[in-house]
């Protein structure tokens, strides 16, 4: 499962890196709210899909715990995007 997590991140990742070497910073910071998000709404498809149990009713708390923490980092670098749009 570890090695499925590495190989679809790994787009994302060498995608940011390229946004940051060519100074691209909002490209960077816009493709990993994006990835996030996405992942985060393909549970509402892939929990129906799942069937045989509800899929969200598998997740330990160590993993609630780290998608709430996701959650709160993603909300953090939105209220400074937002924070920067209104000090222009």
């Amino acid at each position: 499962m570890s090695l499925v997590a590495m190989v679809t991140t790994r787009p994302e990742l060498i995608t940011s890196l390229a946004a940051v070497r060519l100074g691209a910073f909002d490209l960077a910071v816009g493709n990993l709210f994006g990835s996030n998000a996405f992942n985060m709404a393909a549970l509402l498809f892939a929990d129906p899909a799942y069937g045989a149990r509800p899929l969200l009713g598998m997740i330990e708390a160590t993993h609630a715990l780290t998608a709430l923490w996701g959650i709160l980092m993603m909300n953090v670098g939105l209220m400074g995007i937002v924070y920067r749009v209104e000090k222009r």
